[in-house]
């Protein structure tokens, strides 16, 4: 869940989800949450503020596939491994870790 927008998925085919970040509803708190149901456990992750989302995939493991795409990779307190396939649409991202290299504070 990324503000209010939710995408539940339960094994089966791949889904995907168009989630529109930052949220272009300014009223509410921003909040991120991953939230996973397994073997009759749940777990979630929770992140809030503006930064959320970023926050929240930095309890994964990020890989870039290309430009685009990235492979996010969560892992379970009990052991279980999930992968989520993020999508940007453009290939200037905030995902990618060379646009923020050339930035220097003074």
């Amino acid at each position: 869940m990324i503000d209010n927008e939710e995408l539940s998925y339960a094994h089966g085919p791949k889904l995907g989800r168009r989630f529109d970040w930052p949220s272009s509803n300014l009223s509410t708190q921003s909040f991120s949450r991953l939230v996973i149901e397994m073997d009759q456990n749940t777990e979630a992750i929770t992140e809030q503020g503006d930064w959320s989302l970023f926050r929240l995939f930095d309890q994964g493991r990020m890989t870039r596939i290309d430009s685009e795409r990235y492979l996010i990779e969560f892992s379970t307190r009990s052991g279980h491994r999930f992968n989520f396939e993020l999508v940007a649409g453009s290939v200037y991202n905030p995902f990618d870790a060379n646009l923020f290299k050339s930035i220097r504070c003074n």
